[in-house]
């Protein structure tokens, strides 16, 4: 049996919450009709240094050649490089994932094998290379 107390303390909670509720609507409302701010995009660069001696000196001579065997392919997997440079296909493997992890190739994983190609940041610094190789 509930009393006329408990009655009234149970009406007055439910006008509570109806009140409650009817602010938190007016305020979604409110927000719903400002516009949202999104932030000017920003070109992000690689981190990785513009002069062509600082990015070569840290890598060896096999993996200078795999950049260059990339890039004269355009795109290349571990089975084509390692053909090329004649080493296991575990270590061309490996030194494919050091030079992605450097950042600098990217590849592609929607063919099996993976497809290998330059990136566009240091396509200039490979040509360099080239041009100062074929002296």
């Amino acid at each position: 049996v509930i009393g006329v107390d408990e009655i009234k303390n149970i009406s007055r909670k439910v006008d509570e919450n109806e009140k409650a509720i009817t602010t938190l609507k007016n305020e979604l409302q409110t927000l719903s009709k400002k516009t949202a701010y999104t932030p000017p995009l920003r070109k992000i660069e690689t981190p990785i240094p513009i002069q062509s001696s600082v990015v070569l000196d840290q890598l060896t001579d096999t993996e200078i050649e795999v950049l260059e065997i990339i890039d004269d392919k355009g795109e290349a997997s571990v089975p084509e490089i390692r053909r090329r440079i004649n080493k296991t296909r575990e270590h061309t493997a490996r030194l494919l994932k050091k030079l992605y992890d450097k950042g600098f190739i990217d590849r592609s994983t929607n063919t099996m094998p993976y497809k290998y190609h330059i990136r566009k940041e240091i396509k200039e610094t490979i040509q360099i290379l080239k041009n100062k190789t074929s002296l």
